[in-house]
């Protein structure tokens, strides 16, 4: 484990250098530190991610920690709290596999994930809260249903602090009930209403695989609201969990536990939503996947299809792992069932990804000396890319969001903002916020015609009677004769 860790911190160390501190960034990381720095001065105790309504601060309080250490919040300091949660989330599920993997196959699959795909590089490169779900996730996983108070306390802090980690909740929840006698019950209880259900379950289905023919574009009849395929399928499995009625009195006392345990991790959202701490709605931007998007999602994820389709060759050893097989359903499904296609999107999985790697190494293993072989090929062929992507970043050709936005090396504007003697600049959100961080507050931004986290603050800044630059997209700096509106 010891080794894993260090090869994990020895791969991400340049990223620490002071010549690439400044490189990489987006304006969503920028937050979390400007959150930090806030919160280390005393200014603010931030409940959400400035401006939306989910997302909590972890990463910024981890931050704030680490400056503890090293007296300032920086980009250095944001860095090592992203991979002391990196380092965290591979412990404990190293700890948690160990349970039900032998441990050669534990150490060859972490060994994977600390090398890791493109997207779990990015957590430290530029933290947008995927590297809280990622540790949150593996906490969750380890600990599990031994106490469901606890569990609830620990999944609705999750829940508060990034939802990504429903897909372990929701797995210890439906494989314990799967698993509990009132679960046997139930299907006992239903036993003589199996015939009905199953003939309107099957023309449920029918329905749905006509919704599907006619997302594919061919237009044959479908009854459908919403979605021509969920709608029938939902329909489906709400006649089926309907015709288990009368249902067994349930575990009440567990449920109760769970229940109160989950209100106290997520009192902080109950607060602050009395408070009016954040806004009331927040659009995320998820939409229903159509089939043509599945290619774009698996073309996301291509380096990683080796380890992850010999791990999904040995998933058919689950039957003593139903909680590993249901977070990587449950993650997958969601993957392929979100419309968002972006660099960033691989975090969704990145439940599920020690899991696929642990199931690809015991494959592997049953391989003998081939196996040996492929593992280390494996590890190669992780490790090769993810070295060319960092030095990229430290040669300033690389910013993480660079496929839809400008890659800009952030100094020669800040150089260039500092000797035209501005100290506040208006500019677009995805410049504004990651040039601000990175100047540690010599020069202060104000979103310009874009998305404003910080409303309040921006109309203070455009009050002050001083000279105002505009920065544009390309880098250019000029004078801002007349302020704009907000």
């Amino acid at each position: 484990m010891c080794g894993v860790v260090l090869i994990y911190i020895a791969l991400r160390a340049p990223l620490l250098a002071p010549d690439t501190l400044p490189l990489g960034w987006n304006s969503d990381a920028a937050i979390f530190g400007l959150m930090a720095k806030s919160i280390f001065a005393g200014r603010g105790f931030p409940i959400f991610f400035w401006g939306q309504s989910y997302m909590g601060p972890l990463t910024s309080w981890v931050t704030v920690l680490v400056a503890l250490f090293t007296r300032a919040v920086n980009p250095f300091a944001l860095r090592i709290a992203a991979m002391l949660e990196g380092i965290g989330a591979i412990v404990l599920f190293w700890l948690a596999l160990r349970r039900t993997f032998d441990a050669r196959s534990v150490a060859v699959g972490m060994l994977w994930v600390a090398i890791g795909p493109a997207f779990l590089l990015s957590f430290v490169v530029a933290p947008i809260g995927a590297e809280q779900m990622f540790f949150l996730s593996a906490l969750l996983f380890w600990f599990g249903s031994r106490n469901w108070f606890w569990f609830g306390v620990l999944s609705g802090f999750g829940w508060w602090i990034n939802q990504g980690v429903a897909f372990v909740v929701f797995a210890v929840i439906v494989v314990e009930v799967w698993r509990s006698e009132w679960w046997v019950s139930v299907v006992r209880a239903a036993a003589r209403r199996r015939r009905l259900i199953e003939y309107v379950s099957y023309l449920l289905l029918f329905d749905a695989l006509l919704g599907a023919l006619y997302e594919l574009g061919l237009r044959v009849p479908s009854l459908f609201l919403y979605h021509p395929v969920l709608d029938p399928f939902a329909l489906a499995v709400l006649i089926y969990v309907a015709g288990k009625l009368p249902l067994p009195i349930p575990p009440l006392r567990t449920a109760a536990l769970f229940a109160v345990g989950f209100l106290v991790g997520y009192a902080p959202v109950i607060v602050g939503g009395f408070l009016h701490a954040y806004p009331s709605t927040y659009s995320s931007g998820i939409t229903g996947i159509s089939f043509g998007d599945l290619p774009s999602h698996i073309r996301a994820v291509a380096p990683d299809l080796l380890p992850f389709a010999i791990g999904l060759i040995g998933v058919r050893r689950f039957r003593s792992r139903p909680v590993e097989l249901m977070v990587v359903v449950l993650a997958l499904t969601f993957y392929l069932g979100s419309a968002r296609v972006h660099p960033g999107q691989g975090r969704y999985i990145v439940a599920a990804l020690p899991i696929v790697y642990a199931f690809a190494a015991e494959e592997l293993m049953r391989w003998r000396g081939v196996g040996w072989v492929v593992a280390a090929v494996v590890a190669v062929l992780l490790a090769v890319p993810r070295m060319h992507e960092i030095r990229d970043i430290r040669e300033a050709r690389m910013e993480w969001y660079g496929d839809f936005l400008p890659n800009r090396d952030p100094r020669p504007i800040l150089a260039n903002v500092e000797h035209a003697g501005y100290r506040t600049c208006y500019a677009d959100y995805w410049l504004a916020y990651k040039l601000e961080w990175i100047s540690d507050g010599k020069v202060r931004f104000i979103p310009f015609h874009s998305y404003d986290r910080t409303p309040a603050e921006s109309r203070r800044r455009i009050a002050v009677p001083e000279p105002k630059c505009f920065v544009a997209k390309d880098g250019s700096v000029t004078l801002a004769s007349v302020p704009p509106p907000l």
